[in-house]
């Protein structure tokens, strides 16, 4: 009986081979499972605590995968009086609709903060919501999208104050904008919104009205690096450039 290319009889090899196939199989069983989504649902407007908007973008932050934060069940005002955790990985935010919830900054005596802040979370879509009196010294009183593909749909951003992009500042990425309506926001640069850093931005049915700036882009400002911004089907319009410092964003509210 001849020897195989493993150094004995076939019978030998056979017990090798056989051997050889329940290693591999024992190596793919064990291997660690895909991370799957998760759902956390928001159970009330609190600032913080158990159920609150904070505690479960806390809890999305935690764990990989597209998470869901669901607040389709929750209606009326989530007043903040500190800001909401840096989102760092992918997410899908869904309100029961702009007319029905509302997330804001606590009107005055509160320190000063955008309302979400998507820092390279890879992807994060965000709906059903109003976002109202934001304020930073960087970019984005409502939001602030860094290097993130971000979907926004069906938003109302209202009265925000920021440096740039009173309502939206997206830097890197990309950004889809749909049905949204950006209005009444202030900035230094780009009242309603900011592209910079080669983001690309698509506006689709959203409106960009009342919005202000100090200095250039009462509706959009896109700086030397911003890719393009293109507008589908949408309205820009009774945006101003004014020569004075924006208000706050409380007066902001009011403004032409």
């Amino acid at each position: 009986m001849g020897l195989s290319r493993f150094g004995c009889d076939p019978l030998c090899a056979l017990r090798v081979r056989t051997c050889a196939l329940f290693a591999t199989a024992s190596v793919a069983l064990s291997a660690p499972a895909a991370a799957s989504a998760e759902t956390f649902v928001v159970k009330n407007t609190n600032d913080s605590g158990s159920g609150s908007l904070r505690d479960a973008i806390a809890l999305a932050n935690a764990v990989t995968g597209e998470d869901r934060i669901d607040a389709t069940g929750v209606t009326g005002a989530i007043d903040l009086v500190s800001s909401l955790p840096e989102i760092t990985e992918p997410v899908r935010i869904v309100g029961p609709g702009p007319d029905l919830l509302m997330v804001r900054r606590t009107m005055n005596q509160v320190p000063q903060f955008r309302i979400l802040n998507f820092n390279q979370a890879q992807e994060a879509r965000i709906s059903g919501l109003t976002l109202h009196n934001g304020s930073t010294q960087g970019g984005g009183g409502a939001i602030q999208s860094v290097n993130t593909t971000l979907r926004a749909r069906n938003l109302r951003v209202i009265a925000n104050l920021a440096l740039a992009g009173g309502g939206i500042h997206v830097s890197g990425g990309e950004a889809l904008i749909e049905n949204v309506l950006l209005e009444g926001n202030w900035a230094t640069f780009g009242g309603g919104l900011s592209v910079a850093n080669g983001a690309a931005v698509t506006l689709v049915r959203s409106a960009l009205t009342g919005n202000n700036a100090g200095e250039a882009g009462g509706g959009v400002f896109a700086n030397a690096g911003a890719t393009h911004v293109t507008v589908r089907a949408g309205t820009i319009a009774s945006n101003k450039v004014m020569a004075a410092e924006p208000r706050s964003p409380e007066a902001a509210g009011s403004a032409p």
